[in-house]
């Protein structure tokens, strides 16, 4: 039976997952948690097995268009198992938790990992910010397991951006991930991709946030570090090359590798990376999906030191406060000659991008290659529990 699956908050904060009929939105399974300890994993295996689903379950965080909050059938026969993968993924205890009787939700608020909280809530969670002495500050990155670049996190990005810009005694920003394993970030949330799991308004909102965002970062008159623990793929590897600076740990890997996802590197960014490692560099590593490895990113000027995981932040601000030696009133304008008008074309390019991008993520070549990568990535995910 193919079957969609959805989590939500039931009563007292117990994770209520519903196996749901695509075509008829009944619901024909249902699976209640109230585990500490992996509950979302619980909920869900319970409702499966409540059923003996053969087929993948897909994962669905859609409510109705009026409002109403009820799930609506057609939109979460469409939500590929990417929240399996994410939710799911890091756990390694197979049990399910003893089965607790069955609640319907209420209200019924569907969860949705990233995009559930309300703004203020995700900034909290998505992004801090810790100012240290010596004017400058450490951004951390935090959305378990992978730090997939959705909406709600560039958006808590954004803010945190802008915030620093506007506080005069911060002078730089040292950017680092805050995960339990070796990832910087996975690269932008397949999710804000996936042209069924998604829409155009949210797509284009997506794009233009996290492009500005980026471009932003690059003409900021903070003196900018990244500290790259780990695996740093696409958007991943677009944030770093937006910094002045980048610090790497030796172990991981880095690069645009959108081409074998099959979609095209986006404009800026490989400009970002021929501005980087130079034009005939850019060429073989974008047209070929290639990803570095420390080293080798290191020739060819993608980053600019190999440290230790453990010592990384110390290099990073090693760095930053070599940099911040200059006096800002030669540094600050030297930077805004070389990247304010690339950042301005950028932001003025990205509403446009995310136009003609939508017509290209929703065409069906786009959306079947985007479908069979994230069924691989979660086929792989699986294996690994």
């Amino acid at each position: 039976m193919e079957a969609a699956w959805t989590v939500a908050n039931g009563q007292n904060g117990a994770n209520v997952c519903l196996i749901i009929q695509p075509e008829s939105g009944e619901v024909v399974g249902k699976g209640v948690c109230n585990s500490v300890s992996h509950p979302l994993k619980h909920a869900v295996m319970e409702a499966i097995a409540a059923v003996a689903a053969g087929s993948p379950p897909y994962a669905s965080v859609d409510s109705a268009a009026d409002g109403s909050g009820e799930p609506d059938a057609k939109k979460l026969c469409l939500r590929l198992e990417c929240e399996a993968q994410e939710n799911l993924g890091s756990s390694s205890d197979p049990s399910p938790s003893p089965a607790t009787p069955a609640t319907p939700p209420e209200p019924p608020y569907l969860c949705t990992g990233e995009r559930s909280p309300p703004a203020s809530m995700a900034a909290k969670q998505l992004v801090t910010v810790d100012i240290r002495p010596g004017n400058y500050a450490v951004l951390t990155i935090a959305s378990e397991p992978v730090n997939s670049l959705s909406l709600p996190l560039w958006e808590a990005f954004m803010g945190a951006l802008e915030s620093l810009e506007a506080n005069p005694a911060v002078r730089g920003v040292i950017i680092q991930s805050g995960l339990q394993r070796d990832v910087f970030t996975a690269g932008n949330d397949m999710k804000e991709l996936y042209a069924p799991m998604t829409s155009e308004e949210r797509y284009q909102r997506f794009w233009t946030v996290s492009n500005t965002a980026i471009a932003r970062l690059h003409s900021s008159r903070l003196a900018t570090v990244c500290a790259v623990r780990g695996a740093c793929p696409a958007g991943g590897c677009v944030l770093a090359m937006a910094c002045d600076a980048r610090v790497m740990t030796d172990k991981g890997h880095i690069g645009l590798n959108e081409v074998a996802l099959g979609i095209p590197v986006p404009r800026y960014w490989v400009s970002l990376m021929v501005r980087v490692v130079g034009h005939a560099t850019a060429a073989r590593l974008c047209t070929n999906a290639v990803v570095l490895p420390p080293q080798e990113a290191l020739k060819v000027g993608l980053i600019d030191e190999i440290t230790s995981k453990e010592n990384l932040l110390q290099a990073a601000e090693t760095r930053m406060k070599a940099m911040l030696k200059l006096n800002d009133v030669g540094r600050v304008p030297t930077k805004k000659t070389l990247n304010e008008d690339f950042a301005k074309e950028w932001i003025a390019f990205a509403d446009r991008e995310a136009h003609e991008g939508w017509a290209r993520l929703a065409s069906p070549a786009v959306v079947k290659a985007l479908g069979q990568y994230m069924q691989m990535v979660s086929a792989r995910s699986k294996s690994k529990m």
